[in-house]
């Protein structure tokens, strides 16, 4: 299409590839495929070239650096010597050969050998490529005129710069030319700023502190053109063409490094933007160029190559790309300050770029290690900072003793680490003059061969962990001007032998130690900076002589003595600026100061107005100066800020203040100053910031503020100030003000109206001056609550934060000045904050003026006062509990005494409605599930108590019939009894029952309503039953106290009884019960003779057949017997006995346990954690304990004696009866006594019982005594737990393998059940329960307080335990199952019996059998 519509296209195409054609052969790629020996690029030093030339290529290099004017020579209009090597001071006309190469290129483009017999010069080869240049030029001029009669033939109004053919036909011959592949992008982007004036690379030299960049502009001014002769061309045209090789270069970084992204930002100049094909190179932003000719002599051209590159600060992006190291002839790179550089540094920026003077990667995200130095021999300035690494010693780059220009090096950052050798890489760089190695991990001591850096002016080594005296070498460097050591870790005494040339010294945040030492000889000295460091004794006068100082700095040290007035004149007289010594033990008053020529007037101390006066800043706060503030330290002409704050100064504000000075910035607060504020202070011109709070002026506020509207920040808070705030009719005046804090004083609140409308104020307080009231007007239209809604926290309650609805300024005040109408009580408070919210007592629900409590939480008042709340039960009956049944009590922040409302629930009363009231049968509440419960109808009570009565009247006739109708049944019957007395599993039960119940008190709500309170009767407690119901004294705790004490007594006596009638009905009803036989005599007369028994009414003697025929035959033949009577009746009364005796000890037995918790519960008393000094049992918590009247002490009479009686007779009866009979133990009738105590047990094993009686009086110990919220009694109690268990497994005490399993199985039971309740309990108490495991395993209610009474633990652990006790009772209860079947169904549960022993386990069986 643009064929048809361009007449002159086809001449183009002609014409274009005809001049490819040649210029392909002119420019030797036709001959020998580019391959002609000696044909160098000198555009390319990626060319291995043989060494004598490469130097004669870095000789001419540096020959044309030596050139102001212009960056190559000029050649003159004649020819002198050829034989004269080419230096900066001959003629440059050597371009022509001083040799002859062996093949070169003629004019006409043809391959001519030419005969020599040594090879070409440097001047030869470039001569040579300027006379091919020249010809590329006139094919280009030939190209672009042909371009333009293009173009005007067919109308084309496009640039021609474009995608045209001729364009491309150039590029292609351009690409040809210049070796390269890379053509220049046509595509425009912007990209960032071309300056460098700001780098902050250290300068090598003087030179070097300002950009190096040059532009196209600065470097034609600089360029001369070329003297003319007649035998060569005229002066070259302005417009230079960029070198190809460079601009391919830049275009390619430009890409790697997001620019045609529009990434680039910061510095980047967008006005020079990068990439576009018609622009020059050297007006992209950051690139600068110097020109250097090319071609013969005669017709001499000259194009742009890049001579700096400055991208510092651009935002660049990606990675460098290695092009960048084909610009051969740049002498500036700078990539730092930009984050966004990652990847590896290119390997030949080490190697390839050899007229690199300053390299600036700092700060960067370039990673890996830095490529080794080969060529950087012109290098003088180094700039690197990590995450980039050196591989050299202590992470140095490697080959740094090969820089040997370097000027000046900054490796901040680095990751240098380590001790420098004594032969380091470093000491060899002897023309360095600026080190900075800051920010690393360098270690001390620094070599001594650093010593030979004489040119050193500048060391920094800040910042790594030096640890050791101040270096050595440091003293005998001629020319060091600066030193920075800061945060080294230096320590021992200040140098005093600095060399004389230091000017700057840097030495805070160490630990030096010691005094200041003498300075004087140091000429130069300007900075000092000792802070942070061990320093004492005084100031050193010495300092005054240092007359070039011009800023000294000893912040936090020890220093002492006064500031000698000498130093402070420094100032006036010299070029002393600034001067601080805060956070010292500097004492005394302050001097005045004069001026040399005695100017001041000293009666007064008014005016210092030398006129040689540099003085800035005086900082001395945190001292212990005393006195008054000299006139002079305000009156000086050049001072601009004074810090004299926490101090000891007193006196008055000075009221003569020279018109002139340039005080700007005064810190006064924390002093002991005193009277009124003077106006003059205020009328100081240049004055914005001013502090005086926390001193003790008093009067009036100076209406003065109003007049210097220069002023901007006042605090005059924590003062005595009194009186209206001022006013001024010129409002005007004040908009500077944009602080002013008032606070803490005692002024009114007149002319408030003034402040409101001060559009400049952005923070204004006058809080805590309480007699300030605002009217109502004043209210939401003058100010308001913040949008934000920050507030001020004051004692229990808030305020919001104010802003003034005009200017939206900062406004504070006391609540008091809108009379607390915008305040509240905070969370955890209540009441009225007019007479300051109290706060919410422990466990109480605040808002606002109101409390209240949720329901199981009791109210504890002292006083009238309420103290706080207590939990009535545990954690998962709170929502069931007694207190607050109603959950509608509250209490007013005014309201004394107790609430109006219930308390306790109906039926409850007493401290955490823990006493249930039971005044007679009818109205009656027993405790039930840790809450009162109602007793049901008398009748009901009593025709339950009589289905007992009556159960049991029955099940005694029954064995009587059976015993008389059917004697076989009944002998099996009480075989079966005597089975289950003797058996271990039911003592395993007993203790199992009476050791869970007792410890373990939390249960699942369906578990603890439905049967846990009948388990409670095998600890013997029947108050659960409701027994008070029909006997009111049981809940009383005296008397149930007194029950139990007397329970074994009366037992004993009722056991008599029945000892008694059994006696007797034996004696009158003879008919009836079976009459002892013979071998029960023989038992009285002679115990030793029975050896075996299978019931405890008839003994067995050996040899003798046990069967009851056999036995009351005996008895029958015995009957004639006169003695034989007798002996029937002892053996009656023998039988009767040991039988009660047996019952006796079983209920001792079966008592112990609870008895002693009853005893010890008595002392059982936890503080109140609200009353100090009041002290509850546990159990009982409406009884206070240690009182001389109450229930108490009758209760703690009684526990006492059955301590004595029961707890410690019971332990030593057992003990005494089982040591009287430890060796008849088999014999009958201590079996029938005793048996309760041995004889479960194997034999060897018969004082095992003991054990038993230990471990479960140690458990009611730990039960009863210790606080259930002790810390200590989860851990005792598993470890007693867990030490049983290990007891009971290595022991083995029963002698049926089926008890010591059961045993070992209830013991783990009762641990696991132990400690799982325990951490639930625990957890109830967090608010957020987070504990491992266990926080899944407990869910959280509403509130955080309490879990829900079902959850899995406690539902996991009931059911454990019903497992356990269903196990155990069927062992117990298998002999009366058995009898019963058998009984029923003899001949089936034989052969039930014999299945049942083939299919079933043996350890199953074992169990059951």
């Amino acid at each position: 299409a643009m064929g048809k519509s361009l007449r002159g296209v086809p001449c183009v195409v002609v014409v274009s590839v005809v001049v490819m054609v040649v210029l392909c052969c002119v420019d030797g790629v036709v001959c020998r495929k580019g391959k002609i020996a000696g044909v160098v690029d000198l555009r390319d030093p990626t060319q291995q070239l043989p060494h004598y030339r490469k130097e004669e290529t870095m000789r001419r290099l540096s020959v044309r650096r030596h050139y102001p004017s212009r960056r190559y020579p000029t050649p003159p209009a004649t020819a002198t010597d050829h034989s004269t090597p080419f230096t900066a001071s001959t003629s440059t006309k050597d371009h022509h050969y001083n040799g002859a190469r062996k093949t070169r290129t003629d004019a006409a483009g043809i391959c001519t050998p030419q005969q020599t017999d040594t090879l070409p010069t440097l001047a030869a080869l470039e001569a040579e490529e300027q006379q091919i240049r020249a010809q590329l030029a006139a094919v280009r001029k030939g190209l672009s005129t042909l371009n333009a009669h293009t173009t005007a033939t067919t109308n084309h109004t496009t640039n021609p710069t474009d995608n045209s053919i001729a364009w491309q036909v150039l590029q292609q011959i351009r690409d040809a030319t210049s070796n390269t592949t890379t053509s220049p992008s046509l595509s425009s982007s912007p990209s960032l700023s071309p300056s460098l004036s700001s780098s902050p690379i250290l300068s090598p030299s003087p030179s070097l502190s300002h950009s190096p960049t040059r532009s196209l502009s600065s470097s034609r001014s600089r360029t001369v053109s070329p003297s003319v002769s007649p035998s060569v061309s005229p002066s070259p045209p302005p417009d230079y063409p960029d070198n190809p090789v460079d601009r391919a270069s830049l275009i390619t970084l430009w890409k790697a490094t997001g620019g045609p992204h529009g990434h680039w930002a910061y510095n980047y100049n967008p006005h020079s933007p990068w990439g576009l094909p018609h622009t020059s190179m050297c007006s992209w932003s950051g690139v600068g160029c110097t020109y250097l000719p090319y071609g013969p002599v005669e017709d001499q051209m000259y194009e742009k190559r890049v001579d700096s590159l400055n991208l510092y600060r651009y935002n660049l992006t990606g990675t460098l790309p290695a092009e960048i190291c084909r610009m051969m002839y740049v002498r500036y790179l700078l990539f730092g300050m930009n984050m966004g550089l990652v990847g590896p540094v290119p390997s030949c920026l080490g190697t390839d770029m050899l007229l690199v003077f300053q390299l600036s990667l700092e700060q960067t995200m370039l990673t890996g290690q830095f490529p080794p130095i080969v060529n950087l021999n012109n290098l003088g300035s180094l700039t690197m900072s990590g995450p980039l690494y050196g591989t050299g010693p202590n992470g140095f780059p490697m080959g740094m003793e090969r820089l040997v220009a370097m000027k000046g090096m900054q490796l901040q950052h680095f990751g240098l680490h380590g001790v420098l050798a004594e032969d380091h890489p470093l000491c060899q760089l002897r023309s360095i003059e600026q080190i900075d190695l800051s920010y690393n991990t360098l270690q001390g001591p620094l070599p001594m061969c650093m010593s030979a850096l004489v040119n050193l002016t500048t060391v920094n080594i800040a910042n790594n962990p030096i640890n050791t005296t101040f270096p050595k070498f440091l003293l005998s460097l001629p020319k060091l001007g600066t030193i920075e050591l800061p945060y080294t870790q230096l320590s021992g005494p200040l140098p005093a032998n600095l060399p004389k040339s230091v000017s700057t010294l840097y030495l805070g945040n160490n630990a030096f130690m010691g005094t200041i030492p003498d300075w004087s000889n140091l000429t130069e000295l300007s900075y000092i900076n000792l802070d942070s460091n061990n320093l004492i004794g005084p100031i050193p006068i010495t300092l005054c002589n240092n007359t070039q100082l011009q800023g000294i700095t000893a912040n936090e040290n020890a220093l002492k003595g006064n500031v000698p007035p000498c130093l402070l004149e420094l100032g006036l007289r010299y070029q002393l600026q600034f001067v601080s010594f805060e956070h010292n033990h500097l004492s005394g008053e302050l001097e005045p100061i004069s001026c040399p020529n005695n100017t001041i007037n000293t009666e007064n101390d008014e005016n210092v107005n030398c006129t040689t006066t540099q003085l800035r800043m005086i900082m001395l706060s945190h001292n212990r100066f005393n006195g008054s503030i000299p006139h002079s330290y305000i009156n000086v002409r050049t001072m601009w800020k004074l810090v004299l704050n926490n101090n000891r100064l007193s006196g008055q504000l000075p009221d003569r203040v020279f018109e002139h000075t340039a005080l700007t910035e005064v810190y006064l607060h924390s002093n002991n100053m005193s009277g009124p504020l003077p106006p003059e202070f205020f009328r100081i011109p240049s004055l914005r910031f001013a502090s005086l709070d926390h001193n003790q002026f008093t009067g009036t506020v100076p209406v003065d503020i109003y007049g210097n509207h220069s002023i901007v920040a006042l605090s005059a808070s924590h003062n005595n100030l009194t009186g209206p705030l001022p006013y001024s009719t010129n409002r005007t005046r004040l908009t500077s003000l944009v602080s002013l804090d008032l606070s803490y004083n005692n002024l009114t609140d007149t002319a408030m109206n003034y402040y409101y409308s001060n559009r400049g104020a952005a923070y204004y307080s006058f809080a805590g001056n309480w007699q300030m009231q605002a009217t109502a007007s004043e209210v939401g239209n003058n100010w308001g609550p913040m949008p934000s809604g920050e507030q001020n926290f004051y004692n229990g309650y808030v305020c919001p934060r104010l802003e003034m609805i005009d200017t939206h300024a900062l406004f504070e005040v006391s609540p008091i000045y809108y009379n607390f109408t915008l305040c509240s009580c905070v969370p955890g408070y209540f009441g009225n904050p007019t007479q300051n919210c109290t706060k919410c007592p422990q466990n109480g629900l605040c808002a606002g003026p109101n409390m209240t409590w949720p329901r199981g939480f009791y109210p504890v008042f002292q006083n009238q006062v309420i103290l706080g709340f207590l939990p009535c039960s545990d954690p998962s009956t709170l929502n069931s509990s007694d207190c607050n049944a109603f959950n509608n009590c509250s209490l007013a922040w005014y309201q004394a005494g107790k609430p109006n409302c219930r308390l306790c629930a109906p039926g409850s009363e007493d401290r955490l409605c823990s006493r249930c009231i039971c005044e007679s049968p009818s109205d009656c509440y027993y405790r039930r599930h840790n809450q009162c419960s109602r007793c049901e109808a008398p009748e009901v009570t009593y025709s339950i108590l009589g289905a007992v009565v009556l159960s049991i009247v029955l099940i005694v006739l029954a064995v009587m019939a059976l015993r008389i109708f059917l004697p076989v049944a009944f002998t099996h019957l009480k075989q079966a009894f005597e089975c289950i007395a003797e058996s271990g599993t039911l003592k395993v039960l007993l203790i199992y029952l009476q050791t869970t119940i007792a410890l373990n008190g939390v249960w699942p709500t369906w578990v603890a309503q439905h049967g846990i309170h009948v388990l409670e009767l095998a600890n013997g407690q029947v108050i659960a039953l409701g027994l008070p119901c029909i006997i009111p004294a049981l809940g009383k705790p005296v008397w149930e106290q007194l029950i139990y004490l007397m329970i074994i007594p009366v037992a004993t006596v009722g056991l008599a009884f029945v000892v008694g009638f059994v006696y007797g009905f034996r004696r009158l009803l003879p008919f009836i019960l079976p009459k002892p036989s013979k071998y029960a005599q023989v038992g009285i007369v002679n115990d030793y003779k029975v050896v075996s028994t299978t019931s405890i009414d008839t003994p067995i003697i050996e040899g003798e057949a046990d069967s009851e025929e056999a036995i009351e035959g005996d008895a029958e033949s015995d009957e004639g017997d006169g003695d034989g009577t007798k002996a029937v009746v002892a053996g009656h009364w023998l039988l009767t006995w040991r039988w009660g005796v047996s019952v006796w000890m079983f209920f001792v037995y079966f008592f112990f346990f609870n008895l002693a918790n009853r005893a010890l519960r008595v002392f059982n008393c936890v503080a109140d954690p609200l009353l100090n000094g009041s002290r509850y049992m546990q159990t009982l918590p409406w009884v206070q304990c240690y009182t001389a009247t109450g229930a108490w002490p009758k209760m703690a009479s009684m526990a006492v004696v059955m301590l004595v009686v029961y707890i410690a007779g019971i332990p030593v009866l057992f003990g005494w009866l089982l040591w009287r009979y430890r060796k008849r133990t088999q014999l009958p009738h201590v079996r029938g006594m005793l048996h309760i105590l041995y004889y479960s047990y194997r034999p060897q094993r018969y004082w095992f019982e003991l054990f038993i009686i230990a471990r479960r009086l140690t458990l009611a110990v730990l039960i009863s005594v210790v606080e259930r919220d002790s810390i200590y009694r989860p851990a005792a109690l598993t470890t007693v737990l867990l030490l049983c268990i290990a007891v009971q497994c290595w022991i083995w005490p029963f002698t049926r393998r089926r008890d010591n399993i059961l045993e070992v199985v209830a013991l783990g039971v009762i641990t696991l059940t132990f400690v799982g309740q325990t951490s639930w309990w625990n957890a109830t108490k967090l608010v957020n329960p987070t504990v491992g495991l266990l926080a899944q395993v407990l869910p959280v209610t509403e509130g955080g307080s309490s879990l829900d009474g079902d959850n899995v633990l406690l539902v996991v652990m009931a059911l454990a335990n019903g497992g356990l006790l269903a196990v155990m009772t069927m062992v117990v209860v298998w002999p009366l199952v058995l009898w019963f079947l058998r009984l029923c169904f003899p001949k089936s549960v034989d052969r039930a019996e014999l299945f049942i022993h083939k299919v079933t386990p043996p350890w199953l069986y074992t169990l059951f059998n």
